[in-house]
């Protein structure tokens, strides 16, 4: 004779289940916020909004689509580097492919805009075309 389990039993842990389930995606939408980020994303930012500061994780690669940002390496040295990066300006990308940490500091000037792309997106892109990588290096 077959051994059938308990369905009150297989009721319960179905239930359960079902909770943890709801539980882990509470106030999510299916199809939206499940999805996984996408590698390449806009990005906005209001005037004075740091982008990034020195120590901080370098986490990708930022185009300039509007507005414009003030990107300053060595900050309260002798000779600081300062430059104002537009549209079509790029920045973030040097230590993606060294330190694992931002060595400058990048503030919005204005309400902008930027096209981000993932560090290990960009990694990939940039040692599939190596005149790319050889651009970045």
């Amino acid at each position: 004779m077959a051994n059938h389990p308990e369905p009150e039993r297989d009721a319960r842990r179905a239930s359960s289940q079902r909770d943890a389930v709801r539980e882990r995606f509470a106030g999510r939408r299916p199809g939206r916020d499940c999805a996984p980020r996408p590698s390449a994303r806009y990005l906005r930012f209001r005037a004075g909004d740091e982008v990034f500061r020195p120590g901080h994780l370098a986490d990708g690669f930022y185009t300039v689509l509007t507005g414009s940002f003030e990107h300053t390496i060595g900050a309260g040295t002798p000779a600081p580097y300062h430059r104002v990066l537009r549209p079509g300006d790029h920045f973030g990308e040097r230590v993606l492919f060294g330190d694992d940490l931002r060595t400058g500091q990048v503030v919005a000037i204005e309400d902008s805009s930027v096209l981000f792309i993932e560090r290990g997106d960009f990694r990939r892109i940039a040692t599939g075309f190596p005149a790319l990588e050889e651009y970045f290096r």
